[in-house]
């Protein structure tokens, strides 16, 4: 592999075209968080050479995922995509307004190094929440058609 496409991949985040059919959109996107979150925790380490090497990862793959999470959102609410993908944008915005300022109170109490950490974790948790979510909508779907064929029968 050549080095231009080397950094192509680390643009776009995830070689998703090897990916496509393996993982399911919401799957890639905790992939996507937890490499940004592993990336973010390398930059707390609070040493140049750190930042260069947590920055492809923290921000190539921390910032992939939100076309994917739209495209998950809306194949699971085919019928209301707008109003679906419209909730999850306003925590988009709810993150944008403060996080600013919360980032600045968290550098001001404990530094980058904090500042990093705590982004790492939100990472973190919003990869761990994604699967959790996804394996309860699997469930609820399983228990819906379990429900249909024992209804049929």
């Amino acid at each position: 592999m050549n080095a231009s496409r080397r950094v192509r991949h680390l643009e776009q985040g995830v070689d998703l075209r090897r990916a496509q059919g393996k993982l399911l959109p919401i799957k890639r996107v905790a992939v996507l968080l937890g490499l940004g979150s592993l990336g973010l925790l390398i930059m707390s380490l609070h040493q140049p050479v750190w930042y260069l090497v947590g920055l492809f990862p923290a921000f190539g793959f921390g910032w992939a995922w939100p076309g994917l999470f739209n495209l998950s959102v809306v194949r699971n609410n085919p019928s209301a995509p707008a109003a679906a993908s419209g909730i999850t944008q306003a925590g988009v915005y709810v993150g944008s307004t403060i996080g600013p300022a919360a980032g600045g109170w968290i550098i001001q109490q404990g530094g980058y190094s904090a500042l990093w950490l705590a982004a790492a974790a939100q990472l973190a948790a919003a990869a761990l929440i994604a699967v959790a979510l996804r394996l309860l909508v699997r469930r609820a779907r399983e228990t819906k058609l379990a429900q249909k064929l024992g209804a049929a029968r």
